[in-house]
């Protein structure tokens, strides 16, 4: 239910967006302590220099409990930034904007507002100001390769036209998120260029910030193109729908952020991170427990964080120059702490490989989801294999990996696992890895009734990737999906899990695999 201050808030935003001002003394508004929101935004471009001052510290502090009122004013905020001389009122206002980036990237995405963060790499002024501008955009560049390519050399040139001043660490932040990034793999080379230079003879803290970003360039793992182009085309996922419940952490268990995680020193992330491996996986791959280094010498794990977004890209290798990991693990932290499972993906790396990621003339696929090979489709699905799988997996993921995970979360104070399932298969793997459905299970349990004796029963024409049987098994039941038999492609669903719960859904009762 909608309450009254979000309906204010949506009439007070009018005003505001008109430039009328008795219109918006007028409208009804959104209170924070003695001053309305609008009052509060139009102080900031009045003479008096205190009340811009207390107008800044208002907004700072309505950005630390309720980001979210603060996104229909950010074109105003924005502009505050190269109105002013005083550098704390900058920093104030320069809070209220990473507290609505750090909520919704969204409000910064537009023209007028994209363009007025590009002014802001050049303030003069302020190095809050120009930090916050090349962190906040290069966030936004990590997830649109169009805006990396238009934006990359302005902001590469405002870090060096800020070079003499030493001022620059913030800024670097951003070439960090960039480095870190699924998009920012094929700018290695200018990202290391940028930062080599920094790395000695600076002060400490500019030297400290490109030797991270130089690291992880160095261990970021060099993902195979089906799965690097599979996160780009889904970096930003849609947070999950409110809980049903909310839950204390265990006892005696300490919140751990994951992103406080992802800032320390490589060390102690392979530390922090190293109880995911199982070690079966290190036994069949020949990888030694102790030192992660395989039967060459060479490391075998690959991590990339990302402290801006609380999110880890965990792989392992077998041995340098394979096609594929041994294992990928994709994870990051919901905007209420909890752990959130992207992709996972466990290669049998002796089973044959089935080229489904790119078609007949050499494009990729995105595992289907963009375009086909069908030959190659065809051969896995008569191996046993799953729409997605490139290899055969083996079988850790329930009885080894899982568990693990639910381990680590545990420790780390958290009370809910999240993920969203690509396909029908993998919705059936997490209902009986314990997973309830936040968002599809009607869907779901549609799906398996239309599939028994309905419309999709009569669909199955005995084609290679929908033979009458199909409907039988999870496996023939998500070949068909994959081929298009419901008509429209594969929702966002939505699945949790409790820490220490196994849930009792079922949407598919005595399914074979």
């Amino acid at each position: 239910m909608t309450t009254p201050g979000m309906t204010v808030l949506e009439e007070s935003t009018l005003a505001v967006a008109s430039g009328d001002e008795s219109a918006a003394i007028q409208a009804p508004t959104v209170s924070v302590g003695d001053l309305a929101l609008p009052d509060v935004v139009a102080l900031l471009h009045g003479d008096d220099k205190d009340r811009q001052a207390q107008a800044a510290a208002r907004l700072a502090d309505i950005g630390l409990h309720r980001p979210a009122t603060l996104a229909p004013v950010v074109p105003q905020l924005l502009a505050a930034l190269t109105d002013w001389d005083d550098l704390d009122a900058h920093r104030d206002v320069v809070r209220a904007l990473e507290a609505v980036a750090d909520w919704s990237l969204k409000p910064l995405r537009s023209a007028p507002e994209m363009a007025a963060l590009r002014r802001a790499l050049w303030d003069q002024r302020s190095a809050a100001a120009r930090a916050f501008a090349a962190q906040t955009l290069a966030r936004l560049m990590a997830g649109d390769q169009d805006l990396l390519q238009e934006a990359w050399e302005e902001l590469a040139q405002a870090i060096g036209h800020q070079a003499n001043t030493h001022q620059v660490d913030g800024m670097l932040e951003g070439i960090r998120t960039l480095a870190g990034s699924a998009s920012g793999r094929p700018w290695q080379a200018q990202i290391r260029a940028l930062a080599e230079p920094f790395s000695t003879h600076w002060k400490p803290q500019v030297q400290t910030m490109a030797r991270h970003i130089l690291d992880d360039l160095e261990h970021n793992s060099a993902l195979p193109p089906y799965l690097r182009a599979l996160k780009v085309q889904r970096p930003h996922q849609p947070p999950p729908p409110a809980l049903p419940e909310t839950e204390a952490p265990a006892p005696g268990a300490q919140y751990v952020s994951l992103r406080d995680l992802c800032q320390l020193p490589l060390p102690e992330q392979i530390k922090a991170f190293r109880p995911l491996i199982p070690n079966l996986l290190l036994t069949t791959c020949e990888i030694d427990e102790q030192s992660l280094r395989d039967r060459h010498g060479d490391f075998a794990l690959r991590l990339a964080t990302n402290a801006n977004s609380a999110m880890v890209e965990l792989t392992i290798w077998r041995q340098r120059g394979d096609q594929d990991p041994a294992l990928l693990l994709h994870f990051g932290e919901t905007s209420n702490g909890q752990l959130q499972i992207y992709l996972v993906v466990v290669n049998n790396l002796d089973a044959e490989r089935f080229d489904i990621d790119y078609d007949s003339a050499g494009h990729p696929t995105l595992l289907g989801l963009v375009a086909r090979n069908l030959a190659a489709e065809e051969a896995a699905l008569r191996a046993g294999l799953t729409p997605g799988q490139v290899r055969a997996g083996l079988g850790l993921v329930s009885r080894r990996l899982l568990p693990r995970v639910e381990r680590l979360a545990a420790a780390w104070g958290k009370q809910y696992i999240f993920a969203q399932p690509l396909a029908y298969h993998n919705a059936i793997l997490l209902e009986r890895w314990g997973f309830f459905y936040l968002t599809g299970q009607r869907f779901m349990e549609d799906l398996d009734r239309r599939f028994r004796d309905g419309d999709l029963a009569g669909r199955l024409d005995g084609s290679t990737f929908r033979p009458l049987d199909a409907g039988r098994t999870v496996r023939g039941r998500s070949w068909a999906i994959h081929d298009g038999i419901l008509g429209e492609p594969w929702p966002e669903l939505h699945m949790a899990r409790r820490v220490g719960r196994l849930s009792q859904v079922c949407t598919f009762a005595d399914a074979a695999f």
